[in-house]
């Protein structure tokens, strides 16, 4: 179980994670989750959730982030998040079409197997005793289209006609699919009910959520106007036909009224913001000591982003001021050794 906690007031902001990361069905407790976005700007991410998006590692997304090797400043977090999620969207649009096959798969067993759970909870109901299994297991089918169907609006962002032509060219014999892949699948007489649970794959495929290959973003600190901290949590779940799919599920700005806020994540979708679509936001790092970024032996290979175990403290604006200046000064000072 992950566990994540961000702590800010009006001088700054502290991340703190654990190490446990999904990748596909394992679990890795080795993993870092809180990274630099900026080489001299008080911003960072942590993540919880898949450790990939579009197969890509995120530390690899945050390391490819132009952001890292551009002197350009934001005057918002929402800025710097704004400009991530256009990254990663340019991600999706180079490697969905090789993610798409094991998202889809994997959605489908993800689903199937939250079925199987059902389905053994309601048989083993003895008010269930004298249905058929076959029946119930339908009832189970349309219960969970159901509740996928009652999703708000702002978290659908791929239409039915494009769910069902994804999950046909990925699945093209979707019995054959169920009995090769789910184990311990309920012995129903009639195959035609597994017909009928694929519609909970194509409903699912059209919604926003959290599950196995969904990951959560958490960008906090200063833009170069702000005083005071804000954070953007957000849901990013795969890449579908070329875009990041993604949602805002909060956003928390520090000021003269809200003076200091403690998040604990991840935090349960009921809450969801309808600010969401497809591709937009996601963002930057900033602990104040970070190296820079780039090779100079190598600069179409830049360094990955550095990780931080533990704790991040995303320091103040004048803080991050003081550090740039401090590291001109060091490297005057190198200059004139030499």
């Amino acid at each position: 179980m992950t566990a994540e906690v961000a702590i800010m007031n009006r001088i700054g902001v502290a991340l703190a994670a654990d190490s446990a990361v999904t990748a596909g069905q394992k679990v890795h407790d080795s993993a870092d989750k809180l990274f630099e976005l900026s080489p001299s700007k008080p911003i960072a991410v942590m993540i919880y959730g898949s450790a990939m998006f579009a197969k890509v590692p995120w530390d690899t997304v945050v390391a490819t982030n132009p952001d890292r090797h551009l002197t350009t400043e934001h005057e918002s977090v929402e800025e710097y998040a704004d400009g991530f999620l256009q990254h990663i969207h340019g991600i999706a649009n180079r490697l969905w079409h090789d993610a798409i096959g094991d998202y889809i798969t994997s959605l489908a067993l993800w689903e199937l197997q939250a079925l199987n759970i059902s389905t053994v909870n309601r048989y083993s109901n003895p008010e269930q005793f004298n249905r058929s299994l076959d029946s119930i297991v339908r009832d189970c089918i349309q219960d969970r289209i159901l509740s996928i169907k009652q999703t708000p609006e702002f978290l659908r962002v791929t239409d039915a006609e494009t769910a069902e032509a994804l999950l046909a060219a990925c699945i093209d014999d979707w019995v054959n699919f169920v009995e090769g892949n789910l184990e311990h699948r309920p012995p129903i007489s009639d195959m035609t009910v597994w017909e009928e649970a694929r519609q909970v794959v194509v409903e699912s495929l059209q919604v926003i959520k959290h599950w196995s290959l969904s990951t959560g973003v958490v960008i906090a600190g200063f833009g170069s106007d702000d005083i005071f901290p804000s954070l953007y949590h957000y849901l990013v779940d795969g890449a579908v036909m070329g875009k990041a799919r993604y949602t805002l599920i909060e956003s928390v700005h520090i000021d003269a009224d809200n003076g200091a806020d403690v998040k604990i994540l991840p935090k349960a979708t009921a809450g969801l913001s309808p600010r969401s679509g497809i591709s937009r936001h996601q963002a930057t790092s900033a602990t104040l000591n970070t190296p820079r970024c780039g090779s100079a032996a190598n600069p179409a290979h830049p360094p990955r982003p550095r990780p931080r175990r533990g704790v991040c403290a995303v320091g103040s604006r004048s803080a991050s001021l003081k550090a740039r200046e401090e590291h001109s000064e060091a490297e005057g000072r190198s200059a004139q050794a030499r």
